[in-house]
């Protein structure tokens, strides 16, 4: 049907109701051309086939076709790239989480170590400042032997 030309008949004899609502369809071969005449019942049939007939195209259906198939591709290039970006991002997610997890295990660790230097700083200056104190009994004791008020001579050291 591919450069066919359709067209509706007007024939002379309109009281002859075989040849009313009629319709040709001229189809070019390769050693001329071949004619087909087809009836309709109604007048809209026949408007209706010439129409039809008249937009069928398989060219036009090709490239119909073919541009389907172009978005067709398009869209499942368009899956793929999401796919792809699904798994990157997944990807990232995990790295993330693991990521985290070793941020909160250092975490953990370094404030297992600063409690762990802050209670020996702690000792170290509990230890210094007895030592101080000692000391300072020490030489308090020691000064009140040497005067006689003897407020601290009685003490014991031990």
């Amino acid at each position: 049907m591919e450069h066919s030309i359709c067209e509706r008949l007007c024939l002379t004899n309109l009281k002859d109701n075989e040849n009313q609502n009629c319709f040709c369809i001229n189809i070019p071969t390769g050693d001329g051309q071949q004619q087909l005449i087809l009836r309709t019942n109604t007048d809209s049939e026949c408007r209706a086939w010439i129409e039809a007939i008249t937009n069928c195209s398989f060219a036009e259906l090709q490239s119909e076709k073919e541009k389907l198939q172009k978005k067709y591709v398009h869209v499942m290039q368009i899956l793929e790239s999401e796919k792809t970006a699904k798994w990157q991002l997944l990807q990232q997610c995990e790295e993330q989480g693991q990521l985290i997890s070793s941020l909160k295990t250092q975490l953990a660790t370094l404030r297992k170590q600063k409690a762990a230097e802050a209670r020996e700083e702690e000792n170290e200056e509990i230890k210094s400042i007895k030592k101080r104190n000692n000391s300072f009994f020490a030489s308090n004791i020691s000064q009140g032997t040497s005067h006689s008020h003897g407020k601290l001579a009685n003490v014991d050291l031990r």
